[in-house]
């Protein structure tokens, strides 16, 4: 009901996800999970002051005192011809935890991703085949010498091409002839500029079995090479 929240109908699957509970609004709010309560009370509240629904995600706890996502939403249902009279509000919540879950454990792959090319002073490569583009993360453009923004750009496959060494580039196409061949791990060395790079990728198939995309990522083993060329001297 729209003046104490008390609940006038619920449904099975209500019943069923809360296990035994009363119909008081104190007896849903407790099973919100205590890090959204305060936001959830303060979208209520909102509500209905204004006479106006809302929706958003929030945590609820199962019958067993699981803690799920949900995608909550209340609908104010209106006195006939007073907008702003409200005489009941309609809930519904659509459990979305398995999505939500994925969403957050691929933002924190993401990160972890982030911090990893970073101490390893990596970039990242993204070679579209079908256009002959290659889109480079701002870490690769410095390591080609490209000027960089802050944001990714591509390159052409012919402009790759000219950056390298024009003795290491003969190898590096052979790489990427072999992976795809091969449908193995792409992996070569070879120098930009004055610099050493170790390129790593995995070519990726269509479902017509042809090479569509190569994913990858170079790393500056400039220091590595100088090393090794004073320890041969």
């Amino acid at each position: 009901r729209s003046a104490d929240g008390e609940a006038t109908y619920v449904n099975p699957c209500f019943t069923a996800y809360y296990g035994p509970i009363g119909t008081g609004r104190a007896e849903r709010i407790a099973r919100n999970h205590p890090e959204d309560a305060s936001d959830l009370e303060a979208a209520w509240r909102r509500a209905v002051a204004t006479g106006e629904g809302f929706t958003g995600q929030w945590r609820l706890r199962r019958h067993d005192g699981t803690y799920r996502w949900h995608k909550l939403a209340m609908t104010p249902v209106h006195q006939h011809g007073e907008e702003r009279s409200v005489i009941e509000w309609l809930g519904t919540a659509l459990d979305i935890d398995d999505i939500v879950t994925a969403r957050i454990a691929e933002e924190e792959a993401q990160d972890l991703l982030h911090i990893a090319l970073e101490a390893a002073d990596a970039g990242t490569w993204d070679w579209d085949m079908r256009t002959g583009v290659s889109v480079l993360s701002p870490e690769s453009l410095r390591m080609y010498g490209l000027p960089e923004a802050g944001e990714a750009r591509g390159i052409t496959t012919a402009e790759w091409t000219g950056l390298l060494h024009a003795d290491d580039a003969p190898e590096a196409w052979e790489a990427v002839r072999r992976a795809i061949d091969s449908r193995t791990t792409y992996a070569t060395e070879y120098r930009v500029g004055g610099r050493w790079i170790y390129a790593r990728g995995r070519t990726l198939f269509g479902t017509d079995d042809q090479p569509y995309r190569m994913v990858g990522l170079p790393i500056d083993i400039t220091e590595r090479k100088s090393a090794e060329a004073a320890l041969r001297a």
